[in-house]
């Protein structure tokens, strides 16, 4: 299984608020603009802040108020957004719900500045404890994110054989061609 990541004690994993919403989008802009970019596809740090912000900035606030509002709608039984606090700080966060008839962890992302210290482990841990275990767990990353790839496949997630597609969002949001795969966690075998 590789070398373990070290866990910091301090963490704890908790519901977000919808005060969390504006750390939650920072963290995952800085993740999709660290990780995203790739020349070889023709997707530029641009395209991606392009993205994120819109053309002239506007879309970040209606995204924190997008986030803000789902935290304030999720019910915790057909969804729910889950943070991880370090010295009361959001680093990361969690996004399992239920999607087209399937469980699915919708987003993970961790903070660049305390990745590879088991943070994600813990928050993938308790987002596979929040589903009914007895039914396949579904995601979907990006197909060039090998760390990513890895890190599920540690945990015993699989590529399904869906194949690269688009992210249709992505596409029409801001024209990338976001190339994406689908992976599975199988169901546990009901004893």
């Amino acid at each position: 299984m590789g070398v373990q990541p070290k866990h910091i004690s301090a963490i704890t994993i908790n519901r977000a608020t919808p005060a969390d919403a504006e750390t939650i989008v920072a963290i995952r802009s800085q993740a999709w603009l660290s990780i995203y970019p790739r020349s070889s596809l023709g997707i530029t740090k641009a395209d991606i802040l392009r993205h994120i912000e819109g053309e002239h900035g506007q879309r970040l606030a209606a995204t924190i108020a997008h986030w803000r509002n789902r935290i304030t709608e999720e019910d915790g039984v057909h969804s729910v957004t889950f943070v991880a606090r370090l010295s009361n700080q959001v680093v990361g966060f969690v996004g399992p719900r239920h999607h087209d008839g399937k469980q699915r962890i919708g987003t993970l992302y961790v903070s660049e500045s305390v990745r590879g210290q088991g943070i994600g482990t813990q928050l993938l841990q308790r987002a596979i404890a929040w589903f009914n275990q007895l039914e396949d767990i579904y995601l979907y990353v990006v197909s060039y994110n090998d760390r990513a790839i890895a890190f599920y496949e540690r945990y015993g997630f699989k590529k399904t054989e869906a194949g690269i597609f688009i992210d249709p969002f992505v596409k029409k949001r801001s024209g990338i061609d976001l190339p994406k795969i689908e992976m599975v966690l199988s169901a546990k075998i009901k004893d």
